[in-house]
């Protein structure tokens, strides 16, 4: 009876253990993405089966197309790390796909953009626009200094000529008034 029950104890815990253990060797598995640019993103996976043929799937999770597929094989260490020519313009969300050559998948990474901020919008491909910047700039500036300088030209004129209208304007009234008639008329 006492054997029955230590055996049934290590029958136990060794089910138990399982499931620990197990959930041990997945935490060790990874795979991801990295390196994203306009025309590529690295595919990297390790704690994988150990020289083993994968096949890597990248798809667009938005409309399920497919950007790019590659056959890999993990290192001694179960590791592969593999650039995957893709156009990325314009993806906000993207899932690679790691398959064993039989088509069952093994692991998937995602990649998820901000809403509206897809990688790689079109780039302006028209002429340098810091250029034409400049001279708008400057042309402004230009244009500022000249109708300032025509301005300060402009009022002195103007405040001379009024200031030449008044004094004729004295002169006419100041003859005609007796005091001057006769500062006139004495004789000096």
């Amino acid at each position: 009876m006492r054997l029955r029950r230590i055996v049934a104890i290590f029958v136990l815990a060794a089910a138990l253990s399982l499931p620990a253990a197990a959930s041990a060797a997945e935490s060790k598995r990874h795979v991801g993405l990295h390196d994203m640019t306009c025309t590529s993103i690295t595919a990297m996976g390790k704690g994988l089966a150990p020289n083993a043929s994968m096949q890597l799937t990248l798809t667009d999770r938005d409309n399920g197309s497919t950007l790019a597929g590659q056959s890999v094989r993990t290192s001694a260490t179960g590791e592969f790390m593999a650039k995957l020519p893709a156009r990325l313009n314009k993806v906000l969300s993207i899932r690679l796909t790691v398959s064993r050559p039989d088509g069952s998948k093994i692991a998937f990474a995602d990649h998820v953009m901000a809403k509206g901020a897809a990688m790689c919008n079109l780039p302006f491909t028209g002429p340098s626009r810091a250029a034409a910047l400049l001279a708008t700039g400057t042309a402004a500036i230009a244009l500022g200094l000249v109708l300032l300088a025509s301005a300060g030209r402009a009022q002195p004129e103007a405040v001379r000529g009024r200031e030449a209208r008044a004094r004729s304007a004295r002169r006419n009234t100041s003859s005609t008034s007796p005091e001057a008639l006769t500062r006139r008329t004495r004789p000096t």
